[in-house]
């Protein structure tokens, strides 16, 4: 696993060598005719061209080895599991499902087990790389750019989502709807807090104090806060200050999380239908969407009515073979008692049927000359 991420972090590194040696060789090494250095360039490009096929070769080669491994591990300490589980376990779950659990799912565990690291590892150290090599050219420019990579990717949450709708819209203006108010979120975030720190780093900012009285104990509080020597250019910041986020933060930040909870919804749907509530519910909640989606991404996507269109379907197929078999899932051999395996003494009962013991009650005695067998006739007369 160490050198697989060594391989890792050796490739990224020389995916940001690239550009850096291809600038030169354009602004520097072709204009002033610098032959030597030109040649010396190329050769160090293919140099690290074969380098980089080779640890490719290596991530890819022996990164399916340890996720083999790895499943083959699983597998054996699950079907040692599933050797001490009680019968009724298998009574209760279909064959197919467990197959699929010990093939499928565990293929899947392991593809991620051994290429998540990897893909992580390599997206992580490339964009910072990138990040601290274009800071170096323009740092502003770069700012500008990355600013902008959280509102795509919520857009692009949307996009990979239309399959399924928000209320008959379409996914992708809906994120496009969240992207918009994620950045008004932030840009007057920005703004609140530089009026923040203009007007308390002034010292322009008195606080306005309240007390009250716990146990006997008299407790002072801040309530608000009272312009003081307020310069005229700064109006606007206290105005910021008093009415940004109690009257419009929170409104946006309100508007963007109703948006985000629908294209989670929608993406969660397409991708993992089965457990889309659980995954909406953890990636508002907590700040784990980004693992959740990873996990699912390689899923086939799917509308969510077919799905569940497929399900009921499927409930059906095993609703009509349990009526073909009978009361009993196994065979129609379970008779009136509802055996597994049939009655064996069905035949038995039928040939030879045992008497009633209550027979002769309520018929005529010819012993007692003729009477009905009553024991209360001579009450009766």
């Amino acid at each position: 696993f160490i050198i697989d991420m060594v391989c890792a972090f050796t490739i990224s590194v020389l995916n940001l060598v690239y550009p850096y040696v291809t600038k030169e060789i354009i602004n520097n090494y072709v204009p002033n005719r610098l032959i030597t250095m030109l040649l010396s360039a190329a050769g160090l490009l293919i140099g690290f061209y074969v380098l980089k096929a080779g640890l490719n070769y290596f991530l890819h080669s022996w990164g399916h080895i340890v996720g083999v491994r790895i499943q083959s591990d699983m597998r054996r300490e699950l079907f040692a599991h599933l050797q001490k589980l009680p019968l009724a376990y298998f009574d209760d779950n279909k064959t197919g499902v467990i197959m699929s659990r010990m093939t499928n799912d565990l293929f899947q565990v392991s593809e991620l087990a051994h290429h998540g690291p990897e893909d992580v590892f390599l997206s992580l150290i490339t964009m910072v790389g990138a990040f601290a090599v274009l800071a170096t050219i323009n740092i502003y420019l770069v700012l500008i750019v990355f600013a902008f990579i959280p509102f795509l990717n919520t857009y692009y949450i949307g996009v990979v989502s239309e399959k399924n709708k928000v209320f008959r819209a379409q996914t992708k203006y809906v994120a496009m709807g969240a992207a918009a108010a994620e950045a008004v979120y932030v840009a007057l975030g920005i703004v609140y807090y530089v009026a923040m720190f203009l007007i308390f780093n002034g010292g322009y900012a008195a606080p306005e104090y309240s007390t009250s009285v716990y146990g006997g104990a008299t407790i002072e509080y801040v309530t608000g806060y009272n312009a003081v020597n307020l310069p005229a250019e700064l109006d606007w910041a206290w105005w910021v200050l008093s009415y940004m986020q109690n009257y419009i933060l929170y409104w946006v930040q309100l508007v963007y999380l109703v948006l985000n909870v629908f294209l989670l919804v929608s993406f969660f749907r397409t991708y993992s239908s089965p457990r889309y509530v659980l995954f909406s519910i953890l990636g508002v909640l907590f700040p784990i969407k980004a693992i959740f989606m990873f996990a699912v991404k390689n899923n086939k996507g799917k509308n969510y009515a077919e799905y569940l269109r497929e399900q009921q379907q499927r409930q059906y197929r095993m609703y009509q073979e349990y009526m073909r078999n009978g009361q009993n899932g196994y065979n129609n051999a379970g008779g009136n008692f509802g055996a597994p395996y049939g009655d064996p003494y069905a035949q038995q009962r039928r040939d030879n049927p045992p008497a009633d013991p209550f027979g002769g009650l309520g018929q005529k005695s010819e012993s007692n000359g003729g009477g009905s067998g009553d024991p209360f006739d001579d009450l009766k007369s």
